[in-house]
């Protein structure tokens, strides 16, 4: 897996663009600062991308310098990932702290000492993107029990499977890549039938759009959906269906039955 592929997942894809999605988005200088403090005060090793290869580096964060807006991160013994550091100029960090992943953009400055010792100086970024965990469980439907989507678009409706399902929204398979819909797109009176439990409807707000890994010629891609106040009922069903599919996982197929 190369760099950009490991980074999609937190990045919103449309007609081959990239950029971040707004759902995990920090801009707010003041706020990307104390990020940063906080990062540098209670250290943890940092995972260094660079740009368009598939190099990788674990290293830490040493100090950071509010008044010129730049942080520093520890020297690497090789010398070959330190060309490729001073050359590529473009980093990605990944971190974690407090069960929260933090990821960001930055450039090299160049090569300075920190308190002694060498060092990469690199600029503050211009965002980051704030990870926590997952706010709900997601259910991955049974390959027998696959649930569908109809979608109705301007020309005609489409079948599309559900990759998984929670009850803060689920994921969409375009298998063909049939349906043209961007980030932002909502998705009127989304229908769906839950084996045995009946049936849901809710508007759908398009947060993220992906090409799988798995398909070299990009015919297939997922569509992150989030519901639009799906109310109190459809919570509860989906609840009820998520609890059935865990049952599924423990004891087989008569869950469903």
């Amino acid at each position: 897996m190369n760099t950009n592929q490991h980074l999609s997942q937190f990045y919103t894809t449309s007609t081959g663009n990239t950029r971040p999605n707004k759902r995990y988005l920090v801009t707010s200088e003041a706020e990307i600062t104390q990020i940063l403090k906080n990062l540098v005060t209670r250290p943890e090793l940092i995972t260094v991308f660079l740009k368009n290869t598939n190099n990788f580096l674990i290293t830490a964060l040493l100090g950071i310098d509010e008044k010129n807006t730049c942080l520093y991160i520890d020297d690497v013994k090789d010398q070959k990932k330190r060309n490729n550091i001073l050359s590529n100029k473009t980093l990605t960090i990944t971190t974690q702290l407090n069960g929260i992943k933090f990821l960001f953009p930055v450039n090299v400055i160049g090569k300075t000492l920190y308190k002694d010792q060498f060092a990469f100086k690199i600029g503050f970024p211009d965002y980051i993107l704030k990870l926590q965990r997952r706010e709900f469980y997601r259910a991955v439907p049974p390959l027998e029990h696959t649930l569908k989507r109809q979608i109705n678009v301007e020309i005609g409706n489409i079948n599309v499977d559900i990759a998984d399902i929670s009850e803060g929204g689920l994921n969409l398979v375009d298998r063909h890549n049939t349906l043209s819909i961007k980030p932002d797109t909502v998705i009127k009176s989304c229908r769906i039938n839950l084996p045995n439990l009946g049936f849901f409807e809710s508007d759908l707000k398009v947060h993220r759009v992906v090409y799988s890994d798995q398909d070299p010629k990009q015919q297939t891609k997922y569509i992150g959906c989030e519901y639009i106040q799906p109310g109190n009922i459809t919570t509860s069903l989906i609840r009820r269906y998520i609890q059935k599919v865990e049952r599924y996982n423990r004891y087989g197929n008569k869950v469903f039955n």
